[in-house]
């Protein structure tokens, strides 16, 4: 085993580690962190015997910055995927803000804060759906053929592939806004109904009486029977996030 060889296996693991501890469920609160270690640990083993090799380093801080620098593209590529994963979360916690639910919030361990109990089970939902549909085979895919765009030790402008995260990250707003729109046109009719309710009857405390539970019981329901069709947008957007990978690799090259 030369010394190029194994150059090239740490790299191929600090770009591999810095996925894992970025991509979704693979990072969430209470997964081992010896996990997430052996993963990659497993997957430089694949991955490392059919990387091009690195150069050969002329001093160890050039080897210390490259594993850096390794580890920051992973930590970007999972980032990308992170920031889509996000979106179904965030279309939830804008619909508990709106049907009064947000009042009670849990600890959602994908996302490392405190969200609504809607947003809670969203992640939870979207985390079972990450896996069991393969997507982070997929990401993995990506990542095991990155090496043959930037190879290890390859990158030289990592600060422009901000502009993609930036980008993801956009769009991962728009989509949790446009996810969330029929619970909140819902909303918006309920209040409408008990504005004029309470204008009809304006000694009767509407808004504690039947606005609120009419709002709770409406956009549970609601989001009951949508549950599918959010499910299948957000599948559709965690398909391209493979897109923003490659376009995040074609900016660091």
């Amino acid at each position: 085993m030369t010394f190029a060889t194994i150059v090239t296996g740490l790299l191929v693991f600090g770009r591999v580690g810095g996925l894992l501890l970025a991509l979704p469920v693979f990072s969430a609160q209470g997964v081992p962190r010896h996990v997430t270690v052996f993963g990659a640990l497993a997957l430089t083993l694949v991955m490392g015997p059919v990387a091009p090799l690195a150069e050969d380093p002329r001093t160890l801080t050039v080897l210390v910055v490259g594993l850096g620098t390794e580890v920051l593209l992973g930590l970007l590529l999972g980032s990308v995927v992170r920031a889509v994963f996000g979106a179904l979360a965030l279309a939830a916690e804008v619909m508990s803000g709106q049907t009064g639910l947000a009042m009670a919030t849990l600890f959602d361990p994908m996302l490392r804060s405190n969200q609504g109990t809607m947003g809670t089970f969203a992640s939870w939902i979207a985390a079972a759906m990450f896996l069991g549909t393969g997507l982070h085979l997929q990401c993995i895919e990506v990542v095991a053929g990155s090496f043959q765009v930037v190879p290890p030790g390859g990158t030289t402008a990592l600060l422009s592939s901000g502009v993609v995260l930036l980008e993801a990250i956009a769009a991962t707003v728009v989509l949790g806004v446009q996810l969330s729109g029929p619970v909140v046109a819902l909303v918006w009719m309920v209040n409408v109904f008990v504005a004029v309710l309470s204008r009809l009857a304006p000694n009767m405390n509407v808004f504690f009486s039947v606005g609120m539970v009419l709002t709770n019981v409406a956009g549970i329901l609601l989001f009951g029977l949508a549950l599918p069709y959010l499910l299948l947008v957000h599948h559709g957007a965690l398909s391209q996030s493979a897109d923003w990978m490659l376009r995040l690799l074609a900016q660091v090259h």
